[in-house]
């Protein structure tokens, strides 16, 4: 049984370290922000989910973006980090 909550603990506070989205736009500004990005798990070829490690600042960046708040990114740093992030996705599928 101390197995078994060991491992429910292990995978609770999984959760609590990552942020996750399945939002291209939102990955794409964190990563220009400066954002760890620490995984990319994929469905199929259409389906995505970005994992970022969780901070204080992160969380700020996300809920500005959910209420549609600005978000100052450099613009090069946009360009790449969009660029970066189909490029992971495309190649993890060949």
């Amino acid at each position: 049984m101390r197995f078994i909550e060991r491992v429910s603990a292990a995978f609770r506070s999984n959760k609590e370290r990552y942020f996750r989205t399945r939002n291209l736009h939102l990955a794409v500004i964190l990563l220009a922000q400066g954002f760890s990005l620490v995984g990319l798990n994929r469905e199929d070829r259409q389906n995505h989910e970005f994992a970022f490690r969780k901070t204080f600042e992160l969380e700020q960046t996300v809920e500005r973006f959910n209420e549609k708040l600005p978000i100052y990114v450099e613009a090069g740093r946009l360009i790449y980090s969009w660029k970066a992030l189909r490029e992971k996705m495309h190649s993890d599928h060949n």
